[in-house]
């Protein structure tokens, strides 16, 4: 971006020295065209930054968190879900990590320790993700961190404890899973596999239904809503998308996804699947 602002200065400057030798007429229709082009420009900066973090759009919402899932991305999926509404990472950060150094980078050693973490972990992570899967995050995160600050404490004295190697460890780990479920898919597959989803079928709640849906929310519920910085009771509309995911021509998964819009944005409630 300094680039981009240093580069456009200096066309601005060229811009003004042709100016000074126009007639004024000229000058005023070319001094309208700059204003209108840097406005135009510095608006498209704008909205670009604050695109980037909405979920205006009910039906891509629901799409990529579907494509992040069957594409084992968990964490990406995640983004598109309550938990996301400020960011994953902000989210572990916050709720997971009580008393915990902050840090927002890690050293060499450290990314190697957290990498030791994770491949210590492997079985671990495995387990969890078949006792819990990715719909209770909150268990799973749980069980996860837990047993990461546990290894460390009693086998890694030399490294200290923060948030930002635990989450480097769940990362790792995450990433070696997906890695070791494209491999089981190439084997299975002999290296000529697709996956794909379907045209979601849609329901469209009722402001009644949707009321019941809020009132039906159970402790636990409302909890991860609120350590996401959400309130049930402010839900104003709610979707349920139901998706097949294949692998060539095979069913091998069907994900029913709740959507609630809170303010302008829409999230995926997986809430509602677990507690």
């Amino acid at each position: 971006m300094r680039y981009f602002f240093s580069n456009l200065s200096v066309t601005i400057k060229e811009l003004f020295q042709s100016f000074l030798e126009l007639d004024l007429k000229k000058k005023i229709i070319s001094a309208l065209c700059v204003i209108l082009a840097i406005a135009g420009i510095i608006t498209g900066v704008v909205l670009t930054k604050q695109s980037k973090k909405t979920n205006k759009d009910p039906d891509k919402t629901a799409y990529s968190y579907v494509e992040s899932f069957a594409n084992h991305d968990y964490l990406n999926a995640y983004e598109y879900s309550i938990i996301g509404k400020n960011g994953v990472y902000k989210y572990l950060e916050k709720n997971y990590f009580d008393g915990y150094k902050h840090k927002d980078t890690l050293s060499e050693q450290e990314e190697i320790d957290a990498r030791n973490i994770a491949n210590t972990l492997n079985a671990s992570l495995n387990s969890f993700m078949n006792t819990y899967g990715i719909k209770d995050y909150d268990n799973f995160f749980g069980a996860y961190f837990d047993s990461a600050s546990e290894l460390v404490n009693n086998f890694l004295d030399d490294t200290e404890l923060t948030d930002a190697l635990m989450i480097k460890s769940l990362e790792l780990g995450l990433a070696a899973n997906k890695e070791q479920y494209i491999a089981s898919l190439n084997e299975q597959y002999n290296n000529n596999y697709e996956i794909s989803i379907s045209e979601p079928t849609i329901k469209e709640f009722s402001d009644e239904d949707t009321a019941t849906y809020i009132a039906n929310k159970s402790e636990a519920a409302v909890e991860i809503f609120e350590k996401s910085g959400l309130k049930p009771e402010k839900i104003k509309k709610l979707r349920r998308y139901d998706y097949s995911i294949y692998i060539n021509d095979l069913e091998t998964n069907v994900l029913s996804v709740y959507l609630v819009k809170i303010g302008g944005n829409w999230y995926v409630d997986l809430t509602t699947l677990v507690y």
